[in-house]
């Protein structure tokens, strides 16, 4: 991805932790907010495949999902994969895992940045990836609760400058930048939050 010309201090705005207004210039504000409307033109889409990726796991499973990525908050860039979870008891991952194992590629038990551990499985449906993260259900209840505050507290316009951050980062291939800047709507709208390593 090439990187984009930009006015922001990339660098002083994922060291103090978040962007405001003042951080953009009008001009710049007005490319994020194009940006970030294009990317809507693509929810009604996702939507439907994170619907259908739901029937699945529930019918599969009979487990009861959300979503647990960045689309379901308007914080994805595009081509942004649909994620999801579940909370199960973790006696019970050999029975999901074998219920799956026609439908998803299984990638094992992997650490999440919250200091958990995670079952992940991944798959595809038409063009998009579903990615499905079986966790516990005392870790699933604190990741929907996490992820309410975030979609409660967050304002559009927020949202415009976080997702055109993101997406500058990404582009400009700065990964240790761009991974903890995914973590910024946690440690600002999550009280308590201290992701896994800190």
């Amino acid at each position: 991805m090439t990187p984009v010309a930009t006015s922001l201090d990339l660098d002083a705005i994922v060291a103090q932790g978040w962007v405001d207004s003042g951080d953009f210039t009008a001009a710049e504000f007005e490319r994020a907010r194009r940006f970030w409307h294009g990317i809507r033109a693509e929810d009604a889409y996702l939507d439907s495949v994170r619907a259908a990726a739901g029937a699945v796991i529930r019918r599969l499973t009979d487990a009861a999902w959300c979503d647990f990525g960045s689309q379901g908050l308007r914080l994805n860039l595009p081509g942004s994969d649909v994620d999801l979870g579940v909370g199960v008891k973790s006696r019970q991952w050999p029975r999901i895992r074998l219920a799956l194992e026609d439908k998803a590629d299984c990638l094992g038990v992997v650490r999440t940045p919250f200091g958990s551990s995670r079952l992940a499985f991944t798959w595809r449906t038409g063009e998009s990836t579903v990615d499905l993260s079986v966790v516990t259900p005392d870790v699933y209840e604190k990741a929907r609760r996490m992820l309410t505050c975030i979609d409660t507290g967050m304002e559009r316009d927020e949202r415009i400058r976080f997702t055109w951050v993101k997406q500058l980062l990404h582009a400009s291939k700065k990964r240790d930048q761009y991974s903890a800047w995914k973590l910024m709507p946690y440690r600002r709208f999550c009280s308590g939050f201290i992701p896994f390593g800190n």
